[in-house]
């Protein structure tokens, strides 16, 4: 099964992650937002940056996760290669990003992300796989 795969639409881009469960599901859809960002690939899992999110449903988590995610990539220069995620209940969650501080002659800049989107979210369990879809706003 594919972690996930890029969506494009008129004028965002987006990813449709699977997992076994939905905590991997969120994992998936994280390595699909760094993958936006950068060839992470070229990323190193240097440091980690701690996360936390809420949200009052499963929609609103993961859109405020998402967000907290590009926040934080953002204000530390950082480019985020995988995310494990310690702690997952009803409506919230917390963990790590593991990467490394950007370095412009070793990382190559991707698609800058403004902000996550609600346009055509889905998270829905298909018989036991968790699947998300996410639009982002660039």
């Amino acid at each position: 099964m594919k972690k996930f795969e890029l969506i494009e639409t008129t004028a965002d881009i987006g990813v449709v992650a699977t997992g076994n469960s939905l905590r991997e599901a969120f994992t998936n859809t994280a390595s699909g937002l760094f993958s936006i960002m950068t060839e992470t690939d070229k990323v190193e899992k240097r440091d980690a940056l701690p996360f936390s999110a809420e949200g009052d449903n499963l929609e609103n988590l993961l859109i405020n996760w998402l967000n907290e995610l590009i926040y934080l990539q953002e204000i530390n220069d950082f480019f985020g290669k995988e995310v494990v995620i310690k702690e997952f209940v009803e409506k919230s969650l917390k963990g790590e990003i593991w990467g490394e501080k950007i370095d412009r002659n070793r990382h190559i800049l991707g698609t800058e992300i403004k902000a996550v989107t609600y346009h055509n979210l889905e998270i829905r369990d298909k018989n036991g796989n968790w699947m998300i879809k996410v639009i982002f706003d660039i």
